[in-house]
């Protein structure tokens, strides 16, 4: 078996951990941005090395106790980055309504993700709970974050399917 390659080493993905732990945390996609020499390359260097370690970390060639690889592999392919040549830029892909407190996104490119809902938003995940259950809205909802047992319950009670994705993401349709 061959070594792995520099760009997917450990010691070259650990420069960006910091980068790709923001993604991870962030439920609905936001701008971030950093100065390359602070990982000591040039912008488009950076740009290119930031997607390199994405790939290393979602397939496993390395890890990090911090980085979920199917969250970050989730979370990742919302963003595109670029650089002005002095910065680097990871920023949404397309622009996405959301409401007054954030806690939903509405997403209207997605095929059939109709939300992406934090698991304290009770209010919220019962609405689309009781309006898919009685098959007014149909695609999917995201929950990012641990739900509560006893919401989930009730959420079940509107006779939809809750797929557990993994502890912090959950699929209802």
């Amino acid at each position: 078996m061959s070594p792995t390659p520099y760009r997917y080493a450990e010691k070259s993905v650990m420069r960006y951990i910091d980068v790709l732990v923001r993604i991870q945390l962030n439920a609905i996609p936001l701008g971030i941005s950093f100065d390359p020499k602070s990982v000591g390359v040039n912008s488009e260097t950076a740009a290119c090395r930031l997607r390199d370690a994405v790939h290393s970390l979602c397939t496993g060639l390395t890890t990090h106790p911090s980085i979920d690889p199917t969250l970050l592999k989730e979370r990742f392919r919302h963003y595109r980055v670029s650089h002005d040549g002095t910065k680097v830029f990871v920023i949404p892909k397309t622009e996405k309504k959301q409401s007054t407190t954030a806690q939903v996104e509405v997403s209207q490119v997605d095929g059939d993700l109709l939300a992406r809902v934090q698991s304290t938003d009770t209010a919220a995940l019962s609405a689309f709970a009781l309006l898919l259950g009685r098959h007014l809205l149909q695609g999917r909802v995201e929950i990012v974050g641990e739900i509560d047992p006893i919401i989930l319950a009730n959420l079940y009670e509107n006779d939809i399917v809750i797929q557990i994705e993994n502890p912090n993401l959950l699929i209802m349709f």
